[in-house]
C-alpha cells in the first residue's frame, strides 16, 4: 500500500507541539527532542517507508518542500484564500472567517484552515485515504502550468489546464482538518513554526542521502543511484559499518550533466582572530569575492543547446541568462581546435555587469537590466536603460569536471590550475578570481589574512573566500582529507566581522510603520507579536523641520522579523509601538512616499529610531535611490528621536561614498583600516591584561599611587593567560600629561642574570670586557626618573634595562618608549623609534611575503617602518608598465613617507638589473639571508640555530659608486638562551653614524 499522507501529518503534529510548548523549552534541548522525535518516527515506518510502492521522490518532496525551487505553484496567500473556499464549497460565513487569517492572533493561513474545518472532523471522510503519490501528482500538475517553474518540471505538463481549485478540490475534501492544515502549508512551502532540519530527514531516509545529494541536488538523480548501484546498502547500517560503506559508495559518485551540483557548508567568520581559529592551522587559498550572481555552467557538446546554466537556488536560467552564452563560449573555446576538452564540463562563476568606459565592475543592482526572470524582466521600472558599453561578464573559480576527468574530487590546488589551462581570459569578459595559497600554521597569519581584508574592503569588493588548498571540493570521506582538514568554506565579509564596525555600513533610521505577516509571526519563541515587518523611512524636509513643519518621509525599505531583528528589539518595538500608534481617524502624522515596499498597514506617530547594518548599498527593485543591501536592525535607541535619524540626502551621499573609490587612494585607505584594527585588538588585549592585574591585586591593602599589581611568574591565581606569551608588569603612565599607558611586557628572564656577550662602542664595536651581573643587574632597574619620559605607578622597579657603556656615552637625557603587545603572537613593538639618521624610520618598505619572515618585519617595526606585503596594492596607483616583481616605485598614497625596497637576492647581477629598472638606487635597502656580522655574540662565530632565525642587514657595495656603502644596520642583543629561543634586545646601531641608544624590552622569537 502506498504511503499515506496521514502519516506524515502525525509526525509534523507531533513536532509542531515542541516547538509550540508552554513553557517553551531552551533551543538545545528543543532540539534534541526533535531529532529524537524524528528518528523514532523513521524507525516505526521504515518498513513502509522502503517499500516498493513508496515513490521516494514524493515522500521527500512532502517534507522538504523548500527543496523543490523548480517547481513554483503561483498560489499564495492572496490567491490562496480565494481558491480554498471553492475546494472546499464552503458556505459564506465559513468564508468570512477564513478571510481573518492574517490578524494577528488567529495564526497562518493553515491554522485558519484547520479551525474552520474543525466542526467536519466527525462526518466521515471520502475513500480512498489520501497518500503522498496522489499530493505530489497534483503538486507537480499545478506547478506545469506556472511560467516560473523549471522547464523540466513545464514539460510534464500533458492536456489542457485545470484550474487549482478543481486539482485542489479532490484532495482537501478527503482530509481532515489537521491534514488540511498542513497540507496548506506544504503549498506555501512553509511548515512553520515546524522547520524540519534538512540532514537529519535526508540521514533517516538512508545515511548515503546527503552525500549524494551534493554530486547531484536533485531528489531523482540521487534516488536512482540508491535503486540502482547502491541498493545493496542498508539505508540504517550500524555506526562502524557507516564508514566503509561509505568509502565504497564514492566509487559510483560523480556529477551529471543537467543536474545541479550540491554547494559545500559555508561558515562566516565573526573577526580576524575568529577566521585563523577556524582554518586550524592548515593551508588555505584566499579568494576574492565578487559581487554578482551565482552561476553553475554545464557543457555538454554532444546536444543542440550545450549550455546550461544553474542559479544559486537550483533553478534553470539558461534561457534567462541569454546574454552570458557567447561569452561562455568564448572563454571555453566551444567549437575550436584549441578547446582542451571533448565532451562535457562543468565551471562555477560569478555573473557581474563591466563597464568598458569605467573600467570597473558596476554594482549589484545593474545585473537585473541584463537578465531575465523566467522571461520578464523583474524590479527595474526606476531603472535606466543598459548603457551601450555595460555588458555581463563571467568570473570563473572553480572546475567540477571535465569529460571523465572528475576534478571535483581533487584538491582544490590542482582544481585552480586546471581552470587556469580551461578558460580563455579576456579583460571585461571572462577572468578567473584573484587566489593565493597561505599557510595558517606560520605566526604572520593573522597580518597575512588582515592585509589581504583591508585591500578587498580598499578595492570595494564583497570581501574573501578561504577555502582548504589540499581538500577536494566534497570530501565523502575523511580517508580523503585526513581527519584534521577542514571540510568548509569561510566568508570574510566586513558586515560579519566585529573588529571592523567602524568600516561598516550602518545608518539610524527612523521607523515609521509596520506590518503583520502570519507566516512570520509562527516562528518558534516568538508570541504575541503584533508587527512582524518594519517600515524605515528617511526625511526629505530636514531643513524646513526647524521651522515647525511636518516631516515628510521617503520609504527606503523594510525589514521583517526572519533572522533580521533581535528577538529583544522585536519584543521592544511591538510592546512600546502600541503606545507610538497614530489616530487613523486624524490621518497621517506626516506626508511620506512608498512605492516599492507596499504593505504598511500601521504608522508610528512617533517613530522609532533604529541602528541598521547592511552589507554595501544597492538600489532595491522598482527604486532609483540606495538602500543598504540585505539590511538588519541591530538594537532600538530609545533614547534618540526621529530627528537623530538619518536623512535621505545624508543616506545617498553615504551610499555614493562607499561605492566609490578611496578619496586618498586605495593604499592609503588600506592604511587606515589597518590602523583601526590594529588599535581596536590592542584595546581588546590591554582590556583584557587589565582585567587579569586586576583579578589579582590585593584588595585589602589599596593604595593611591598603586594601579595594578604584576601577577608572580609561575602564580596560580588565575588560570586564564593572554595570547600573548608575556607577563604583566605595572601600568605605565605619562608624566607629562598622566595618561595611562599599556603594561610593559616582559619574558621570564631573570633580572640577575648576566647578559652573554661583550659590549657596543659608540662606533659599534666589540669590547671584550663583560658586564658583570651586578652592575648590569643595577644600572638595568635604575633609571633615574628624570631621563624618562615614562614613570611607573606602582612602586615595583622598571623592567626595563640599559646597558652600562651605552649610559655613559648618552649625550642627553634620552625618552625610554615602552615596548606594547603586539598583533602577532609572542612579538612587542615600540610606541616611536628615535633612531637619528635612520633610513628606515618614516618609511614604507616593501617585503616580499615569501621573503617576510616574523624576525625581519619585527627588526623594521622597531625602527619605525610601515611594512607593505601586498607589491600590487600599492603599486597599482603608479605603474603604468609592468614592473619587476621585487621593486616598487614611490608612491603617492604615502607622501610623506619615504620607500624602501627590501631585495634578498644574492646575485649582483639580478640586483643590478633592478636597480636600472626601478631608478632608485638611493632608496633600495639590500639585505643578505646570511648573516656577515654579528654584535653581541659570545664569540664571532654567530650559533647557527641563530642564524636561521634572524636577518641581520649587511653591508653591500653601490652598483654605479663601489666607493660608497650602503647603510648597515644591526641588531644588538645581550641575552638569548637557545633551548627557550629567548632573545633581549638592547640597542640598534648604524655603521657610519653617530648611534643613539634605545631601550628595547626583551622579545621572544
Amino acid at each position: 500500500m502506498a504511503f499515506q499522507f496521514k502519516l506524515v501529518c502525525e509526525l509534523l503534529t507531533s513536532l509542531e507541539a515542541i516547538c509550540t510548548r508552554d513553557p517553551p523549552l531552551l533551543p538545545k534541548d528543543r532540539e534534541q527532542r526533535q531529532r529524537d522525535t524524528i528518528d523514532k518516527w523513521f524507525t516505526s515506518h521504515r518498513k513502509a517507508i522502503n517499500a516498493q510502492d513508496t515513490n521516494g521522490e514524493a515522500f521527500l518532496s512532502c517534507l522538504l518542500p523548500e527543496r523543490r525551487t523548480d517547481r513554483v505553484y503561483g498560489l499564495q496567500e492572496p490567491r490562496l484564500i480565494r481558491v480554498l473556499p471553492r475546494s472546499l464549497r464552503l458556505g459564506a460565513q465559513k468564508t468570512l472567517e477564513l478571510q481573518d487569517w492574517n490578524k494577528p492572533g488567529n495564526g497562518d493561513l493553515g491554522a485558519c484552515i484547520e479551525r474552520v474545518l474543525k466542526v467536519f472532523d466527525a462526518e466521515p471522510k471520502a475513500k480512498p485515504p489520501v497518500t503522498i503519490e496522489l499530493i505530489d501528482q497534483t503538486l507537480l500538475q499545478l506547478a506545469s502550468q506556472c511560467r516560473f517553474s523549471s522547464p523540466e518540471v513545464r514539460k510534464t505538463k500533458t492536456g489542457p489546464s485545470q484550474k487549482p481549485d478543481e486539482l485542489l478540490g479532490q484532495i482537501y475534501l478527503r482530509l481532515s482538518s489537521s491534514e488540511a492544515k498542513w497540507m496548506t502549508r506544504l503549498i506555501l512551502k512553509n511548515f512553520s513554526p515546524v522547520v524540519l532540519n534538512d540532514y537529519i530527514i535526508l540521514r533517516n531516509y538512508h545515511f548515503l542521502l546527503p552525500d549524494l545529494l551534493r554530486f547531484q541536488d536533485n531528489f531523482s538523480s540521487a534516488l536512482a543511484l540508491l535503486r540502482g548501484p547502491l541498493a545493496p546498502y542498508d539505508a540504517a547500517p550500524s555506526f562502524e559499518a557507516r564508514k566503509k560503506f561509505r568509502q565504497e559508495a564514492a566509487k559510483h559518485l560523480e556529477p551529471q550533466i543537467g543536474v545541479k551540483v550540491g554547494r559545500p557548508n559555508f561558515f562566516k567568520a565573526r573577526s580576524l582572530d575568529h577566521c585563523v581559529k577556524m582554518t586550524k592551522a592548515k593551508r588555505w587559498s584566499i579568494e576574492r569575492k565578487y559581487d554578482g550572481e551565482y552561476c553553475e555552467i554545464h557543457i555538454d557538446l554532444d546536444s543542440g543547446n550545450p549550455i546550461q546554466i544553474f542559479s544559486k537556488s537550483g533553478k534553470d536560467s539558461t534561457q534567462d541568462r541569454q546574454s552570458a552564452h557567447l561569452v561562455i563560449r568564448d572563454a571555453l573555446r566551444l567549437g575550436q581546435p584549441d578547446c582542451i576538452f571533448k565532451k562535457r564540463c562543468i565551471v562555477l562563476g560569478e555573473l557581474v555587469v563591466f563597464s568598458d568606459d569605467k573600467n570597473k565592475i558596476l554594482e549589484f543592482h545593474h545585473i537585473r537590466k541584463h537578465v531575465f526572470r523566467s522571461g520578464r524582466r523583474l524590479g527595474v521600472d526606476q531603472d535606466s536603460f543598459p548603457e551601450a558599453d555595460e555588458h555581463l561578464m563571467v568570473i570563473f573559480f572553480d572546475v567540477l569536471l571535465l569529460d571523465e576527468n572528475i576534478t571535483m574530487t581533487r584538491p582544490h590546488s590542482e582544481r585552480r590550475q586546471t581552470l587556469k589551462a580551461l578558460i580563455q581570459k579576456k579583460p571585461g569578459r571572462a577572468i578567473t578570481s584573484e587566489w593565493k595559497i597561505h599557510d595558517f600554521s606560520t605566526r604572520q597569519s593573522g597580518q597575512v589574512l588582515a592585509y589581504q581584508f583591508i585591500d578587498s574592503v580598499a578595492r570595494r569588493m564583497e570581501g574573501l573566500v578561504l577555502k582548504p588548498t589540499d581538500a577536494p571540493y566534497f570530501p565523502l570521506s575523511t580517508a580523503e582529507t585526513g581527519e584534521a582538514m577542514p571540510n568548509y568554506y569561510i566568508k570574510l565579509k566586513k558586515d560579519y566581522m566585529n573588529d571592523v564596525d567602524g568600516e561598516r555600513d550602518e545608518a539610524d533610521f527612523a521607523v515609521i510603520g509596520a506590518s503583520f505577516d502570519p507566516k512570520l509571526a509562527n516562528q518558534p519563541g516568538v508570541k504575541g507579536l503584533k508587527w512582524t515587518t518594519f517600515y524605515l523611512g528617511c526625511t526629505l524636509n530636514p531643513d524646513e523641520l526647524r521651522f515647525g513643519t511636518s516631516p515628510n518621509y521617503q520609504v527606503v525599505g523594510c525589514i521583517n522579523c526572519d533572522q533580521c531583528i533581535p528577538k529583544n528589539e522585536l519584543q521592544t518595538l511591538n510592546s512600546l509601538g502600541q503606545f507610538r500608534l497614530a489616530d487613523e481617524d486624524n490621518g497621517p502624522p506626516f506626508n511620506y512616499t512608498n512605492s516599492a515596499f507596499p504593505g504598511m498597514t500601521s504608522l508610528f506617530a512617533d517613530p522609532f529610531v533604529v541602528e541598521v547594518l547592511g552589507s554595501s548599498f544597492v538600489k532595491p527593485s522598482n527604486a532609483s535611490f540606495y538602500m543598504l543591501r540585505h539590511p538588519r536592525i541591530l538594537r532600538v535607541h530609545l533614547d534618540r528621536t526621529w530627528k537623530n535619524a538619518v536623512t535621505f540626502k545624508e543616506l545617498q551621499e553615504q551610499a555614493r561614498e562607499a561605492l566609490s573609490s578611496p578619496k586618498e587612494g586605495e593604499s592609503q585607505e588600506m592604511d587606515r583600516i589597518y590602523q583601526t584594527i590594529k588599535s581596536r585588538y590592542n584595546a581588546k588585549r590591554e582590556k583584557e591584561q587589565l582585567s587579569q592585574i586586576s583579578a589579582s591585586t590585593p584588595q585589602d591593602t589599596p593604595s593611591r599611587t598603586s594601579v595594578a599589581t604584576t601577577t608572580p611568574p609561575g602564580s596560580t591565581q588565575s588560570k586564564r593567560r593572554s595570547p600573548l606569551k608575556f607577563t604583566q608588569s605595572p601600568i605605565l603612565v605619562r608624566e607629562d600629561t598622566n595618561d595611562r599607558l599599556a603594561p610593559l611586557m616582559h619574558l621570564n628572564i631573570s633580572p640577575a642574570t648576566a647578559p652573554k656577550g661583550p659590549n657596543l662602542n659608540r662606533n659599534g664595536l666589540k669590547e671584550n670586557k663583560p658586564l658583570s651581573n651586578a652592575s648590569n643587574s643595577q644600572k638595568s632597574q635604575t633609571v633615574p626618573a628624570s631621563k624618562r619620559k615614562l614613570s611607573q605607578a606602582s612602586p615595583e622597579k622598571s623592567p626595563l634595562r640599559k646597558r652600562a657603556k651605552a649610559q655613559t656615552k648618552v649625550a642627553s637625557p634620552r625618552k625610554t618608549w615602552p615596548a606594547l603587545p603586539s598583533p602577532e603572537e609572542g612579538y612587542c613593538k615600540l610606541c616611536k623609534i628615535g633612531a637619528l639618521n635612520c633610513p628606515l624610520a618614516n618609511s614604507v618598505v616593501y617585503v616580499d611575503p615569501s621573503q617576510a619572515t616574523a624576525e625581519l618585519q619585527l627588526a623594521l617595526r622597531l625602527h619605525g617602518a610601515v611594512i607593505v606585503n601586498d607589491l600590487e596594492a600599492l603599486a597599482r596607483e603608479t605603474f603604468t608598465v609592468e614592473y619587476p616583481t621585487s621593486v616598487i616605485p614611490e608612491s603617492p598614497a604615502y607622501p610623506d613617507k619615504h620607500l624602501l625596497v627590501l631585495c634578498m637576492y644574492t646575485s649582483q647581477t639580478k640586483m643590478a638589473s633592478i636597480v636600472a629598472i626601478a631608478g632608485i638606487r638611493e632608496r633600495m635597502l639590500f639585505l643578505e639571508p646570511c648573516v656577515a656580522s654579528w654584535v653581541g655574540g659570545p664569540s664571532e662565530e654567530l650559533p647557527p640555530q641563530l642564524a636561521e632565525k634572524l636577518m641581520v642587514p649587511a653591508t653591500f657595495p653601490c652598483f654605479e659608486k663601489t666607493e660608497e656603502m650602503y647603510d648597515c644596520y644591526y641588531l644588538g642583543y645581550t641575552a638569548w638562551d637557545a633551548d627557550t629561543d629567548k632573545i633581549e634586545f638592547t640597542s640598534i646601531v648604524s655603521q657610519g653614524f653617530e648611534p643613539e641608544w634605545l631601550d628595547f624590552d626583551s622579545v621572544e622569537l
